[in-house]
């Protein structure tokens, strides 16, 4: 009987030993920070970049090109600074000799962070970490969609330092694990900035209507539209009735636009087009009517017979 049980011991401990994890070595570390930056690149590159979004930009926190972590910060004004479950992506510590942050407003630290556009300014805390003290980079990659208007500068507390980050985007710094003051949340920010003195003001030069082969055929003309100014054309059944959007474009910076609106047929419908720039300011063209623009087009065939 006794022989029995130790028996059964044995085959519950061999049991238990196979159900544990591996133990980690230095050698499996680096596989698993591979994975995991491997797996940040897979949902990054599976992310849809809406249309609508002012713009984005990637950090990487870098020992070597083997050592890294990063982060993507996207603006978009349908989200909040605050961390939102299925908007964002939060952070979870790997493997790895580097780990790197954002931090949202309520303090969650995130590996995708979205955010709308500061009316003025925001600072947006960075978390750093490494398994070691050496000396690290921080690096820009990704910055070509954010809005021209807008600097973008890496503050340093703790060397009481700034960077231009925009036009350097490389800044080197010593990590000391001795020092907490060197790493963590408390060191690094990245202050978004709208600068007044680089801002153009979008002027509509054209907008009219037409009819054409099954529907209303819209052109505008603008100019000092950037890459991010919004043209939201809108609808109404009724002149009495509220305006609701029909298309959202971004701009390309070609300066004149085209739109077919297929879902009316000339009756009392009325349009309008609203153009939002890089600050915020809206331009409201006069209301186009879809029967005046039918009427003249017939009035302009009576002329020709």
């Amino acid at each position: 009987m006794k022989r029995l049980i130790f028996i059964l011991f044995v085959v519950a401990i061999a049991s238990l030993t196979s159900c544990q994890k591996d133990v980690v070595t230095p050698a499996d570390q680096s596989a698993q920070s591979n994975q995991k930056i491997a797996t940040t690149f897979k949902v990054l590159s599976h992310y849809t970049i809406n249309t609508a979004v002012n713009g984005f930009l990637r950090i990487v926190l870098a020992k070597d090109s083997v050592n890294k972590d990063d982060i993507l910060i996207m603006f978009n004004p349908n989200t909040s600074p605050a961390f939102v479950f299925n908007e964002d992506a939060s952070y979870f510590p790997g493997y790895g000799l580097v780990g790197f942050s954002s931090m949202s407003s309520n303090g969650v630290q995130l590996t995708i962070d979205k955010r709308p556009f500061p009316a003025v300014s925001t600072a947006i805390p960075l978390n750093v970490y490494a398994a070691k003290s050496d000396v690290y980079m921080l690096n820009l990659t990704v910055v070509d969609s954010i809005p021209t208007n807008y600097d973008i500068w890496l503050m340093d507390d703790y060397k009481k330092d700034s960077l231009d980050f925009r036009h350097n985007p490389t800044y080197a710094f010593n990590l000391n694990l001795a020092d907490t003051n060197s790493f963590g949340s408390n060191r690094f920010s990245l202050v978004i900035r709208q600068n007044q003195n680089r801002v153009l003001k979008v002027n509509l030069l054209d907008f009219k209507a037409d009819k054409a082969k099954g529907g209303v055929q819209f052109a505008w003309k603008t100019e000092n539209e950037g890459n991010n100014t919004i043209f939201v054309l809108e609808k109404a059944r009724e002149k009495r009735e509220p305006f609701s959007q029909l298309t959202r474009i971004t701009s390309s910076g070609k300066g004149t636009y085209a739109f077919l609106d297929k879902t009316h047929t000339y009756g009392e419908a009325v349009y309008r087009l609203k153009v939002i720039s890089q600050d915020g300011s809206v331009i409201t063209s006069k209301v186009v009517s879809a029967k005046e623009v039918k009427e003249k087009k017939e009035d302009r065939e009576n002329k020709e017979d």
